[in-house]
């Protein structure tokens, strides 16, 4: 038996899941270990595709009767739409056990049918067939009502965001015209007139004053910038040539030098400001190195190495120089939008400049992906083309700064009364019949023919007078409270943030179409189609799974009560979703790498990465993991003591763990890309209440609490998602952490783990695969090895003494090693060798067309401590001996069985070509010989 590390899975997690194993086994008990023969299958993103091949698959496995082995299933994405189907199949009140729905997935009637039931079995395989295209499937009504509803929500994104940015820039402005004012009335008329007319008069740019608030930043900057290199390290007491603080002392006697100097001699004022700034910024930094180093001190920290003080200087330089970047962001944005707005002598002139600005969104939003296409150089493509980030870049900074200057545009509108900013002369009346004799001033030319003299061109008019920013108005102030009680509203209609995506849609059409299957209501009448929805198409997440509760909490509403799947033999099912985390939750540094964390919604609990559970054990408590210590040290997601988490129902977590397109994507986050997604609203994910205290107090997390709705739209934008920091983390897809869905099954060392690849990999480069294995050896320790086809032939030794062949002689032609997995043209090639003989070995060119070696892989998995679990990989191939149909479909599309998941519209023969290509390696592959032979 194995021993799974108790960090990763904890005692009561498995006990908890091995009493439902027994539940499940008929066994009873209450066991504390899981079974020596646990089997677990997982079954990998690919969208409808995946879905396809692994609901032929599992046909395959009720036709050898092997559906009631299996007693984990782990799904990610387009795995979980079929593992949601049987999950939520067998909690059906027409269901009685593994062997009916066995029947169902042979498309017949489950034995000892009641009357009225007639046929359930085969109309519920023919609903998945028919439901294909289940994001479309009345086909243009349903586009057009996709279409409204991405216009619709793109709208409402757009207002929510607008009003909020407008706010912040029509406050700033009004702050500004009050400031004006005060100065007015203060006397300070000329400092006015500077503000007004900065950096000096000029009829063509309106320039912003607030570049202005950069001045005071300028000693924020340098002074901390300066004073870092005062803080020596220092490992012994001997000296170590002159210290930098001389450096300091020469530039304040130059500065006050220069000042008097200057004063006396010179008086000219800029050399005595710039006398004076070097003597006030070098006194700046001796006091702060002392005042610093003394700080440091007085907590008992070593002098010695400095590293604190160096440290908090570069926080605080950086800070500082990102405060004055954003200053002069804005100052650009406000000169360029108070200039435009200048420019448009009328209120007409400015709709003109909306709707033209609007068109422009529209036609980037409906040519983006063929422009981009034609930009951005392809895999395998030998034209030279831009690199895809630039293009997202290029395209993401110009829509946003678009954006955020025709808010300018807007909020210099609002406090100036719409009135113009500029008067432009009217242009100069054309001269009727001037004549050489009647011009008061000639100019002659020298042509090829001689000299010309002609009327003088008249002298450039001025383009335009500007006005004083204006003085606070009734209107821009009660404008700015309208946007702010606006902006209150908004930011706390705490459902916005979901409802306002694509995610609804998503869900409602993937429970429809999966989970609606096997819904009595839509068995026994014909008339309901797949896109109305139907009463128990769904189920609560707490009637499908033993959900985490604490006692006394108003959540802890009773479960409507529904067979769980295990009851009734079925497996356990376990979802993947991804937790989106750019930044770090514990250490608050950015995540280059992994950008988010798995989360696992199992039938007794969660698990988060390696370490993080939150557990309903035997005895029906609520536990967290890692346990909390008396000092604190340990880093806590999970808390007993908090909310319970937000419990989602079975369609939900389905359309969650299959969200593979978003603004935070997991690993696949970029910035550029999550700026675009958000500004046309293309958003899948699911902001999440997990019920766990926020993080200690930031700036981020007090903009959280005052705005949560601008905060997570503003998160998605800008692909900064904080993970777990807060109470309502971004879940997307499962498969932007691990796509295989084995990484659960390794954390709880099975002895026999089935991974079901069916991602689209058209080249066969096992990307997913091999994430798999770099995280079971990263995050478990767990070394997954491939045989190779020698040790596929060879024999294994038993415990007994005796030894058998490692694949049983049925299976064996259908095994080989990776290699044999991908398809193309194989080839021999001489080997250079030191002695001189011959050696030969096989390569492969990657060719669609052709046909694979094999349709499964052996793997062995080794833990640290010796433990050993079997790994079989079954991929999606094809070695020419499949049905007519499946090998005439593949002629006719070469990346079968490996098209892209953006086709998620399948018709009849695409639909059964995948089915029936799973049913067929399933037979030759997932025999009950080879299981048998595994559990030796």
């Amino acid at each position: 038996m194995h021993t799974p590390d108790r960090t990763a899975y904890p005692p009561e997690l498995e006990r908890a899941e091995a009493a439902l194993i027994a539940d499940r086994r008929k066994q009873g008990g209450s066991p504390d270990r899981l079974p020596p023969d646990t089997l677990g299958v997982a079954l990998s993103g690919g969208g409808i595709r995946s879905a396809t091949f692994c609901l032929g698959l599992f046909q395959s496995l009720s036709f050898a009767r092997l559906l009631g082995r299996i007693d984990f299933l782990s799904t990610v994405s387009g795995g979980g739409y079929f593992g949601a189907f049987l999950g939520r199949l067998f909690t059906r009140d027409w269901i009685r056990n593994v062997d009916d729905v066995e029947h169902v997935l042979q498309a017949t009637d489950p034995p000892d049918t009641p009357p009225g039931r007639e046929g359930w079995g085969g109309h519920t395989f023919r609903w998945l067939r028919e439901n294909g295209r289940y994001l479309a499937p009345r086909g243009s009504g349903d586009l057009v009502l996709f279409g409204a509803l991405l216009f619709r929500n793109w709208v409402a994104v757009q207002v929510v965001m607008i009003t909020t940015v407008l706010t912040a820039c029509v406050g700033l402005q009004v702050a500004r015209a009050y400031g004006e004012s005060w100065l007015r009335s203060s006397g300070w008329t000329m400092v006015v007139s500077l503000l007004d007319r900065f950096p000096g008069p000029s009829p063509l740019i309106l320039w912003s004053p607030w570049i202005l608030l950069v001045v005071p930043l300028i000693p924020l900057v340098v002074v901390p910038g300066w004073t870092f290199w005062l803080v020596v390290r220092r490992t012994d007491g001997r000296r170590r040539g002159l210290s930098p603080a001389w450096g300091v002392v020469l530039m304040a006697a130059i500065g006050g030098a220069g000042m008097f100097h200057y004063k006396w001699s010179d008086p000219q004022p800029w050399r005595f400001g710039l006398s004076a700034a070097f003597l006030v910024l070098a006194v700046l930094v001796l006091a702060c190195w002392r005042i610093g180093e003394r700080l440091v001190a007085s907590d008992g920290t070593p002098l010695e190495t400095g590293e604190r003080l160096r440290n908090a200087l570069t926080s605080f330089f950086t800070n500082a120089l990102m405060t004055a970047a954003l200053i002069v962001a804005f100052a650009a944005l406000d000169t360029v939008g108070g200039t435009i707005y200048a420019a448009t002598r009328d209120l007409s002139s400015l709709t003109r400049w909306g709707a033209s600005l609007l068109a422009t969104f529209a036609g980037v939003g409906a040519f983006a992906r063929p422009l981009f296409v034609f930009l951005t150089t392809r895999r395998g493509s030998e034209r030279v083309g831009v690199p895809g980030s630039v293009v997202s870049w290029i395209a993401a900074v110009g829509i946003v700064t678009i954006w955020l200057v025709a808010i300018v545009v807007a909020s210099h509108a609002v406090v100036r009364n719409f009135a113009p900013a500029a008067t432009f002369p009217p242009p100069p009346a054309a001269a009727e019949g001037t004549t050489v004799s009647t011009a008061q001033e000639l100019e002659v030319h020298r042509t090829s023919d001689g000299y010309v003299v002609a009327p003088a061109a008249p002298a450039a008019t001025d383009l335009g007078t500007l006005h004083p920013f204006p003085a606070p108005s009734p209107f821009a102030t009660g404008t700015l409270v309208v946007l702010l009680l606006l902006t209150l509203l908004f930011g706390h209609t705490l459902t916005f943030a979901n409802m306002s995506s694509i995610h609804q849609y998503y869900a409602a059409r993937l429970t429809q179409t999966f989970l609606g299957a096997s819904n009595p209501e839509r068995l026994a009448s014909h008339n309901v189609g797949v896109s109305q929805n139907a009463q128990s198409d769904d189920c609560s997440g707490r009637s499908y799974w033993r959900w985490p509760s604490m006692a006394g909490n108003l959540w802890d509403s009773p479960a409507t009560p529904l067979a769980k799947p295990w009851t009734r033999g079925g497996p356990l099912h376990i979802v993947n979703a991804t937790v989106n985390e750019t930044l770090d939750a514990k250490t608050k540094v950015q995540n280059q790498d992994r950008k988010g964390t798995g989360l696992a919604i199992g039938p007794c609990g969660l698990s988060l990465g390696v370490r993080h559970h939150l557990v309903q054990t035997v005895e029906d408590v609520t536990r967290a993991f890692p346990e909390q210590r008396s000092d604190g040290s340990v880093f806590r997601v999970f808390r007993e003591d908090a909310m319970p988490p937000e419990t989602l129902s079975l369609g939900h977590w389905m359309s969650i763990s299959g969200a593979a397109f978003s603004t935070a994507s997991g690993v696949n986050t970029t910035v550029p890309i999550a700026l675009l997604a958000g500004m046309f609203n293309i958003r899948l994910g699911y902001w999440w209440n997990s019920g766990t205290p926020a993080a200690a107090t930031s700036l981020w997390a007090l903009f959280e609490r005052v705005l949560p709705v601008q905060s997570a739209l503003l998160a998605e934008w800008l692909g900064r998602t904080r993970g777990t920091a807060g109470r309502l983390w971004n879940l997307c897809d499962g498969g932007h952490f691990e796509n295989m869905g084995g990484y659960e099954l390794i954390r709880r060392r099975l002895p026999v783990i089935v991974i079901v690849d069916a991602e689209a990999d058209p080249d066969y480069v096992f990307e997913g695969l091999s994430d798999l294995v770099r995280k079971a050896r990263l995050d478990f320790g767990a070394e997954v090895t491939f045989l190779t086809d020698e040790q596929l032939a060879s024999e294994v030794d038993l415990r007994d003494g005796t030894t058998v062949p490692v694949l049983p002689p049925g299976v064996r032609p259908y095994f080989g090693d990776l290699r044999a997995l991908r398809r193309g043209r194989w080839m021999d090639e001489p080997v250079p060798t030191s002695d001189g003989s011959d050696k030969k070995r096989f390569t492969i060119e990657i060719k669609r067309s052709y046909a694979s070696c094999a349709h499964a892989a052996l793997a062995t998995v080794k833990y640290g401590n010796g433990d050993r679990s079997w790994l079989l990989y079954v991929k999606a191939t094809l070695m020419g001996e499949e049905p007519e149909d499946v090998c005439h479909y593949h002629r006719s599309h070469p990346d079968f069985p490996q098209e892209t998941t953006l086709d998620q519209f399948f018709d009849e023969a695409q639909w059964e070509s995948y089915r029936r290509l799973g049913q067929h390696i399933g037979h030759r592959v997932l025999t009950p010989e080879l299981l048998d032979h595994l559990r030796m």
